[in-house]
């Protein structure tokens, strides 16, 4: 199943069973695609996996598919610009690693084991909106999986504790239409969780087939949020990236 890491240009990353994180420096700029390649290099070997066997998406908050496989796509975890610009990568080759970078948004990696068919997907509130998680699940079927084999791993993301909006706009609208949103002193709380337990369900993904990561990414201090970092970083540039990455057993 997936793993979820975060990671800082200078950091350790950790998953959820543990580890540790050092202390990300201030950039003023953002890191060097070159500390960016490090910190990515420094993630995987912390926990075992090969950055040379994975692939990566460009996510665009939609719901396009790329058929991810090391002919048409090839080992882009080096060079952004080749990066197949979806939110959704499906995969039908063994060992090959799908990667799907997140700030907020949900990470999502669909797996048919016994039908070698399996599928990452990034899902922001406008990839939920626009019908990512149903675009995803029915390529799979298209592929040759089945629902009662999906099972279906989520990475962290933020809670509605701490996605907030001040003002009423196009967002919260959509959440309150959703019933996922509730109001407090700090504005309009959005509930990514509730759209997305409620879409997986709708196209036939069962519950106990299901499992969350559990952590916000405000809340996790070995984890980047955009979101936290905009509250509390006013002179520095401490964002990150992190990242979910999971593929079909060799």
């Amino acid at each position: 199943m997936g793993k979820a890491l975060g990671y800082t240009p200078n950091a350790v990353p950790i998953l959820s069973g543990g580890g540790v994180i050092s202390p990300s420096p201030r950039w003023e700029n953002g890191p060097s695609e070159a500390e960016a390649l490090a910190a990515r290099r420094r993630a995987f070997g912390y926990n075992g996996l090969n950055l040379e066997r994975s692939v990566w998406m460009a996510p665009q908050h939609g719901t396009v598919v790329h058929h991810a496989t090391p002919q048409t796509v090839g080992f882009n975890y080096a060079d952004r610009t080749k990066r197949p610009k979806c939110d959704i990568l499906l995969s039908t080759t063994p060992g090959l690693l799908l990667c799907a970078p997140t700030a907020d948004c949900i990470s999502l990696y669909f797996e048919d084991e016994y039908n070698q068919v399996a599928a990452m997907a990034h899902a922001g509130w406008m990839g939920l909106q626009k019908g990512v998680v149903h675009r995803a699940v029915s390529t799979m079927l298209s592929k040759g999986g089945e629902l009662d084999r999906l099972t279906v791993c989520v990475g962290p993301f933020i809670s509605a504790r701490r996605y907030i909006q001040r003002q009423w706009g196009d967002k919260v609208r959509y959440f309150a239409e959703q019933a996922a949103c509730y109001q407090s002193t700090a504005g309009y709380h959005c509930n990514m969780e509730t759209i997305l337990r409620r879409q997986l369900r709708a196209v036939g993904v069962r519950d106990e087939l299901v499992v969350f990561d559990g952590r916000c990414t405000y809340e996790s201090p070995e984890l980047c949020s955009h979101v936290q970092t905009a509250e509390t970083e006013v002179d520095g540039f401490q964002r990150g990236s992190n990242v979910m990455v999971a593929g079909l057993p060799e």
